[in-house]
């Protein structure tokens, strides 16, 4: 399939009546693949919909129950709440405690961010996660045997951990597209995660040097709307370098135009952030800052 060509001019994006926004240009992309910042609309209801797509997340090496109480404690805001929150492992049942039977997914990070587990230790991570209380997984995948010619690695590790967890456990598949690259590469990881279960295709740990790229994310959506056609439902997660709402919205511009301007729901479109929740509050509130503390990394 020839790649999508997105150029790395853009700034402008308009917006209908219904919020769905409409790319005019291609989005600005700097290193490492990290939407340059800027405002090319920064609408609260564009704001409002990014809220409902984040999964809000900490993921430092250094993290503490002190650090995700205080991010399960900025879920939820007078504006409204995120899709879920993200972490480790150790600290769903933390998450739980503060978080669950309400309206905040917990989704716990499971093979990561290496990808290099066999697929019964991943399995177990991912049933004790759910067994703290995690309503999601986010699973990487071996991303770098599939590289190296591995064609069947992914598949039987997604459906490994599919097996292991209830059916109505989303399971996030992270494909880690930046360090793959190439275009086939990319759109052959993804065909098999989600032919193997996957409930969401996701771009990257956060972890690596290279993050989301607007190509890429054209790439998931293209396989996304192929299942879709087949009657199956697959997301994309957008995870790695979205630090803002007009990032965000450069990415959402090209879910309406691909996959029309009522698709992306928490079911199927959400972002994988640290600092995007903070701008978004920003936004909503129209300050030029935020009583939520932000974050330097790219997931």
């Amino acid at each position: 399939m020839a790649d999508r060509a997105w150029t790395t001019s853009l700034v402008i994006l308009t917006q209908d009546n219904y919020g769905a926004l409409t790319l005019v240009r291609g989005p600005s992309v700097g290193d490492h693949g990290v939407m340059e910042p800027s405002e090319p609309i920064a609408h609260s209801s564009v704001a409002s919909r990014v809220l409902a797509l984040i999964d809000h997340t900490s993921l430092g090496d250094d993290d503490t129950p002190e650090v995700i109480t205080t991010l399960c404690g900025a879920a939820s805001n007078e504006y409204g709440h995120v899709a879920s929150i993200c972490t480790w492992p150790r600290f769903i049942a933390l998450a739980h405690e503060l978080l669950g039977g309400g309206e905040v997914g917990i989704a716990a990070v499971v093979n990561f961010p290496t990808g290099l587990a066999s697929p019964a230790d991943t399995a177990a991570e991912a049933a004790g996660a759910v067994g703290d209380g995690a309503t999601e997984i986010d699973l990487v995948v071996p991303w770098e045997a599939h590289r190296d010619g591995n064609s069947t690695v992914v598949a039987e590790m997604v459906a490994t951990v599919r097996g292991a967890i209830p059916d109505h456990v989303v399971l996030k598949t992270i494909l880690e597209t930046g360090e793959l690259g190439e275009a086939d590469l990319i759109r052959s990881i993804a065909s098999q995660a989600a032919g193997a279960g996957a409930d969401f295709l996701k771009t990257s740990t956060g972890k690596t040097a290279h993050g989301a790229t607007p190509e890429a994310v054209a790439i998931l959506l293209d396989v996304a709307s192929e299942f879709r056609s087949e009657g199956h439902t697959v997301g994309v997660k957008v995870s790695g370098g979205v630090r803002d709402v007009a990032g965000a919205s450069e990415y959402l511009a090209m879910v309406d135009e691909k996959m029309g301007p009522t698709w992306a729901t928490s079911f199927t479109f959400r972002f994988g952030a640290s600092s995007l929740l903070p701008d978004v509050v920003r936004v909503l509130s129209g300050s030029s800052g935020s009583d939520l503390p932000g974050a330097t990394t790219d997931y």
